[in-house]
């Protein structure tokens, strides 16, 4: 007998999922036995920043790339970062994001969906 055998794929809120949870990815993963796996990253702090970083790298990039010839590229500074209330709006929508998470596996388990809940935090303490 074959091994049983599992692919994947990683859909995460930047990509929009929330565009298809309600209206029908839940389902289809309840209808065909789709396991699902919430990534969390419990440090909002960090992940507030990794995203942060990620935007301005897109940024950085996007502007290099849009240079002429021999022109040299705007630099953008290193690591702008928030302060004050920007970064505690920043903070706190991140927070949402995780509750969010939350909330979309307690749905998925009141739907019998199987899940599982891993923290990012706890997969780079096993190296």
């Amino acid at each position: 007998a074959a091994a049983p055998q599992a692919c994947g794929f990683k859909w995460m809120i930047a990509q929009r999922i929330s565009l298809g949870w309600d209206a029908w990815f839940l389902r289809m993963a309840v209808d065909h036995d789709i396991g699902l796996i919430f990534l969390h990253r419990t440090n909002v702090l960090r992940r507030y920043f990794s995203a942060y970083d990620k935007e301005r790298r897109i940024k950085k990039k996007h502007v290099s790339a849009g240079g002429k010839g021999h022109q040299a590229a705007p630099r953008l500074p290193d690591f702008p970062l928030p302060v004050g209330s920007a970064l505690i709006k920043g903070l706190e929508e991140t927070y949402e994001l995780n509750e969010l998470l939350d909330e979309w596996q307690a749905e998925a388990d009141e739907h019998g969906a199987r899940t599982l809940r891993v923290s990012f935090e706890e997969m780079v303490a096993d190296k």
